[in-house]
């Protein structure tokens, strides 16, 4: 399956305070920097894909795949601050929802 003939999701930043879900269903806008801009910002999908989101110094989009889920297709990082400010993440279409926000934990080993 090629990105041209699949129906996908894509994830990328727009300007310097939106992130673009469009696709399978999605047309969704988040603010990352609505939250904490110096905090990290994630969004997770139904499919278990989970995305680490950063606004950085040069003027671009940094969105990183922690978890590539069962749709998760391809990460594109940006090229040029100057023309492609934003990384792009593709998922094939299905998953049903996302969610995103800056808190994340992990669960640590407890030693007795």
């Amino acid at each position: 399956m090629t990105l041209k003939n699949a129906v996908t999701i894509t994830i990328e930043g727009h300007s310097d305070d939106l992130l673009n879900i469009i696709g399978g269903g999605f047309y969704e806008e988040f603010n990352p920097d609505a939250e904490d801009p110096k905090r990290p910002y994630f969004l997770v999908f139904s499919d278990g894909t989970l995305l680490k989101v950063h606004y950085n110094h040069e003027g671009c989009w940094e969105i990183r795949p922690q978890v590539k889920g069962s749709f998760f297709l391809e990460h594109q990082p940006y090229t040029d601050p100057d023309k492609d400010y934003s990384d792009k993440v593709f998922l094939q279409a299905g998953p049903t929802w996302v969610v995103g926000g800056s808190d994340f934990t992990r669960a640590i080993e407890r030693k007795n």
